[in-house]
């Protein structure tokens, strides 16, 4: 079957989408060519790209807290570089419930900067990474 594509003059941008497999690796599905393109190959979890595809963040694993602390990583797809943006996260000081305070690492809007909940001095706060000092 042949991928639905719209006519051009009403994309104004290109949309991928984003998961992660069995813990192991972060793929990414082109809807408008159906292609996947395998991008991190590591264990992670909650992942996220700059609009432009060159930056990725993750955390790692904050389903495992209670066995080793959390990490906050960042990739830089364009040269194939992971860097840790922190590398010992905490448990929250909240017990996991309904609702839960992963770092869960976002890309900003305008591509400058990593925001992600950090536990790093005991308490939870939102903590912004300029992205420039990784490149």
């Amino acid at each position: 079957m042949e991928p639905l594509r719209q006519p051009e003059a009403v994309l104004s941008f290109v949309a991928v989408i984003s998961w992660p497999l069995e813990d192991v690796r972060n793929w990414v599905h082109d809807p408008c060519t159906g292609r996947d393109e395998h991008v991190w190959r590591e264990p992670l979890c909650h992942a996220h790209a700059s609009a432009d595809g060159r930056w990725w963040c993750a955390d790692q694993d904050p389903y495992r807290w209670d066995q080793e602390p959390c990490r906050v990583l960042l990739l830089d797809a364009r040269s194939g570089t992971r860097r840790v943006v922190h590398g010992g996260l905490p448990p929250p000081p909240v017990a996991r419930g309904p609702w839960h305070l992963d770092p869960h690492p976002q890309i900003s809007p305008d591509g400058r900067f990593v925001v992600w909940m950090s536990t790093a001095r005991g308490r939870c706060e939102v903590a912004v990474t300029p992205l420039a000092q990784f490149a």
